[in-house]
């Protein structure tokens, strides 16, 4: 099978923000202040049919409220920790097309041939001292389907939320009934002292099983 080659072309940008809240500053753990900074997890869902992008826009709206945290920012900070803020500046969701393609043509053999065709299908934001959250796009195949990808970092969440948020998002897309149970990633949520400690005594925990048993 020949790889696949097509081309996106991104349409429209909106921010989504959630209802005005507090901003608060709140530290990293010790592990997400040693990885990578840009370390974000991907996903593609595809649909044989087109989906409505005012639509997603409005029910992605709805379910912000309980997700605040991710209209917030990372700051890189040169030397220092990294730090994040719950700001409410909000994350990117865009409209692409692509033509001469169609949901059909995307499976395992061609996702193994022309996997770096996919990452047009995400939506990544350039890198800068403040990096949003999450970002998302839904694009549009000319010959047929359409695909919405997810790019969120890791620090916040894991592919297990980050599933799980979508499933919330696409029930509400429905207009069905929804339970909440979507929890960020603790991590970054305690204060650095506290965590940094509780690992000091996990580690001397660690040595002293070694030094008396091996």
């Amino acid at each position: 099978m020949a790889p696949l080659e097509f081309e996106v072309e991104v349409r429209e940008t909106v921010k989504i923000h959630a209802p005005p809240h507090e901003s608060k500053l709140l530290p990293r753990g010790p592990l997400d202040q040693f990885s990578v900074p840009h370390n974000d997890i991907p996903a593609i869902w595809f649909y044989e049919q087109k989906l409505d992008f005012k639509q997603l826009q409005e029910s992605l709206l709805r379910i912000i409220a309980h997700f605040q945290y991710l209209c917030g920012r990372l700051v890189f900070n040169e030397g220092q920790p990294t730090d994040f803020i719950s700001n409410n500046e909000g994350f990117p969701f865009s409209y692409a097309y692509a033509p001469k393609v169609s949901v059909k043509d995307f499976n395992f053999e061609t996702s193994i041939s022309s996997w770096k065709e996919f990452s047009k299908l995400l939506f990544r934001t350039e890198s800068s001292s403040t990096h949003p959250m999450i970002s998302i796009q839904l694009t549009e195949f000319e010959n047929g389907g359409c695909a919405i990808s997810i790019c969120v970092l890791h620090c916040i969440f894991d592919a297990c939320a980050m599933i799980n948020f979508f499933s919330l998002w696409a029930k509400e897309n429905r207009l069905e009934s929804l339970e909440y149970q979507v929890e960020i990633d603790a991590s970054i949520l305690y204060k650095g002292k506290k965590v940094l400690k509780f690992y000091f005594i996990l580690f001397y925990f660690i040595l002293f099983y070694f030094i008396l048993f091996y």
